[in-house]
């Protein structure tokens, strides 16, 4: 079977989202909300769309890369439904479909993988383009709330995210080495290449303890985080 996410040309991009209109189409309609519009926003390690529904709620629909297992999703969810509800902090929760699933497999066209969906309640707000000194100690505040929430949450059993260490670093390096000549000379990939060595090597000489191994936001950035006026969420 072929990866829904495979595109390497642009014209395998532009099919690869009519394929992904169409698997969020199909998507809505197993969740019972009355949508009246559906918008497109971006691409990245998932394809994402913000669905507007006739109540004047909004939700956010993502169509998820076979990086992640739906066991790393749910428990994504799991997660933020415990801050959602233990902290009170203003994150966006998953929606369960109309048989209660929280992650739904979609069909899509023949010969390619049925990607995994999710749906979460849409979460108001501005991205900063500079943050004001308000801004910045609430964002940090927030942060520190995060990170200390996770270092004391006892998941479940079955609990599930993905590992960052020495073999995902060097997989996503493996990764970057196919595309760098479309960026980079061979001078500038050889300085990567050596930083990747340096990295690699601090990894391993780093001893698993609580200081050096948890649960973390992996992708915790301004852009990430939205505002309504000085008030972040994430």
């Amino acid at each position: 079977m072929i990866s829904f996410f495979q595109f390497d040309t642009n014209e395998e991009k532009h099919v690869l989202l009519a394929r992904a209109r169409n698997v969020a189409l199909n998507a809505i309609q197993k969740y019972d909300i009355a949508w009246e519009k559906i918008q497109f926003i971006q691409l990245s390690d998932t394809i994402t769309y913000k669905i507007e529904a006739t109540s004047q709620e909004c939700y956010l629909l993502r169509i998820h890369s076979d990086r992640w297992s739906r066991d790393e999703i749910a428990s994504e969810l799991a997660f933020l439904q415990m801050l959602h509800h233990s902290m009170e902090l203003t994150v966006p929760t998953g929606v369960a479909s109309k048989d209660g699933s929280y992650v739904i497999e979609v069909e899509t066209e023949t010969g390619y993988c049925r990607p995994d969906v999710t749906l979460m309640r849409w979460v108001e707000g501005e991205n900063a383009m500079a943050l004001t000194d308000s801004q910045a100690y609430r964002t940090g505040t927030m942060m520190a709330r995060l990170h200390e929430e996770a270092a004391h949450y006892v998941p479940s059993s079955d609990f599930t995210r993905p590992a960052w260490g020495i073999d995902s670093f060097r997989k996503e390096f493996k990764k970057l080495e196919r595309y760098y000549p479309r960026f980079l000379a061979k001078q500038g990939w050889d300085l990567y290449q050596a930083a990747a060595d340096k990295v690699i090597a601090q990894v391993a000489g780093m001893e698993r303890n609580a200081d050096t191994y948890g649960l973390i936001h992996a992708d915790l950035h301004t852009g990430n985080v939205v505002y309504t006026g000085e008030e972040p969420s994430d």
